[in-house]
């Protein structure tokens, strides 16, 4: 009787696998947690939202582990952090993965190189493989072991350097000078590309298109209105136009949705009709959108455009960005690394614990993950990298 109700309270964890060896039970967690998801670019996701899809991380969060043995060299814009399929993957002098849940040191290798190529750049992960832009070619390095597997160089006849990379499903897109180009990701085959009329570009890719946005030179003084650039999607597997809009500012596209965010308006991503009008450059959090800046943002829901929760201000005292989630946005609280709760405006510092100034505050695979980048600053915050987790309450499996 034991038996049966330890097993039977046992499967209403998720992902729980129960089973039996001699007279022991054992109890596994298998997989990604429920409603977790990577932070895979530098934008979250392919769709550069600025904020991760975890749903599963929310309320007060709790300790899962932390780990002072290493001060990861904190390089100012070149120290780059992505978290996928359960490990986080550092990029600074050096490349290195830890694992998410434990916080254990997986790997750690020199930065790979390819033939003739300049400095490394910057890099998607996904659960298999990582692909780092080299300059004229793309690194693919096996996730589980950081050896690198393959080397996909660029078009000779497109001219420029990798950058923008972006990963979705079986292509990879990246921009080489004023030229979008898509890569067949397992034989690295092109298989179109799209030039554009400046090399200032913005780029987003989901729902089966690639977005691009030609950028204004604020510089120079150019205006949206005045500027006659365009936004342009393109069917991701046959490179043909699908539609065009006005452009001139940053895109962001929420797949959920299947809504395209700009600066000025809110597009349907399937066939470019408006939305809504009043966009606006922010963060796709889940089911609302954040608009303001490093120390203060608006939410409002992003299929509607009606308030969520009145403007949160704070004193934030250093240069962190923001991140966030669904539930979570991650910052700097008077100094210190913190965590903001969407669903009750609740401020919860880290306290004494550095906020990189590219934020390394990562809300992803259902952790809040915080490796630590501080080598090389003399401030006296604690060297120390760490991890929490939701506390407290046992979520039960969703009734099918």
């Amino acid at each position: 009787a034991d038996r049966t109700a330890w097993t039977e309270s046992a499967e209403q964890i998720q992902t729980a696998r129960t089973g039996e060896s001699g007279q022991w039970l054992l109890l596994s967690r298998t997989g990604a947690l429920p409603e977790a998801a990577d932070w895979s670019h530098a934008g979250a996701n392919a769709g550069n939202t600025g904020g991760s899809e975890d749903s599963y991380l929310r309320g007060k969060l709790g300790l899962l582990w932390y780990d002072g043995s290493i001060r990861w060299n904190r390089q100012p814009g070149k120290t780059e952090v992505r978290v996928a399929g359960g490990r986080i993957f550092v990029r600074a002098d050096r490349m290195l993965a830890i694992d998410v849940f434990t916080g254990r040191r997986l790997w750690d290798r020199p930065l790979p190189q390819a033939a003739g190529a300049g400095a490394v750049g910057e890099f998607v992960a996904v659960e298999d493989a990582i692909y780092v832009a080299t300059g004229r070619a793309c690194l693919v390095l096996d996730a589980a072991t950081g050896e690198q597997r393959a080397e996909l160089p660029m078009p000779k006849e497109i001219a420029g350097t990798l950058v923008h990379v972006r990963l979705w499903k079986d292509s990879l897109v990246g921009q080489l000078g004023k030229t979008v180009v898509c890569l067949d990701r397992a034989t690295g085959t092109l298989k179109w590309s799209f030039t554009a009329t400046r090399d200032q570009l913005s780029v987003a890719v989901g729902g089966g298109r690639v977005y691009v946005a030609e950028l204004i030179n604020t510089r120079r003084g150019e205006t949206v209105k005045e500027s006659g650039l365009k936004t342009t999607a393109i069917d991701v597997q046959t490179g043909k136009t699908v539609w065009q809009a006005p452009g001139g500012t940053d895109v962001r596209y929420s797949e959920p949705h299947d809504l395209l965010l700009t600066s000025t308006a809110i597009f349907n991503g399937t066939d470019g009709t408006v939305h809504r009008e009043g966009g606006g450059t922010g963060y796709i959090a889940g089911d609302n959108l954040l608009l303001g800046g490093p120390d203060n943002f608006v939410m409002k829901h992003l299929t509607s455009g009606v308030d969520v929760a009145d403007r949160l201000k704070w004193y934030r005292r250093g240069c962190t960005a923001l991140r966030t989630s669904s539930h979570l946005v991650t910052t700097r609280y008077r100094g210190n690394a913190a965590y903001i709760d969407l669903e009750t405006q609740e401020f919860h510092p880290i306290w004494n614990l550095r906020g990189a100034c590219s934020n390394n505050i990562f809300p992803a695979n259902g952790v809040l993950n915080v490796p630590n980048l501080s080598g090389g600053c003399t401030c006296n915050y604690t060297p120390t990298s760490m991890a929490l987790v939701p506390r407290g309450v046992l979520r039960p499996a969703k009734k099918k």
